[in-house]
């Protein structure tokens, strides 16, 4: 019980110290998203493209999601 109480009060401190530049991302992945219905391409295209249309942030959010999935 108390060894989650820690990593519960750990991963806490892991969102407090990553701060703005976390929500700033999320904020840019939401905004990415609200679009994505209105952009006609695939969303398997997003996936592939070449590094050059996709911005480093949007890479690091979809590689996120990947995860996720």
């Amino acid at each position: 019980m108390l060894d989650a109480r820690l990593v519960k009060k750990e991963r806490r401190r892991k969102h407090i110290r990553a701060g703005a530049s976390k929500l700033k991302a999320k904020r840019k992945k939401w905004r990415w998203r609200k679009h994505e219905k209105s952009i006609s391409l695939p969303i398997s295209f997003c996936f592939k493209a070449p590094a050059k249309l996709n911005p480093p942030f949007l890479q690091s959010s979809l590689e996120q999601s990947n995860r996720v999935a």
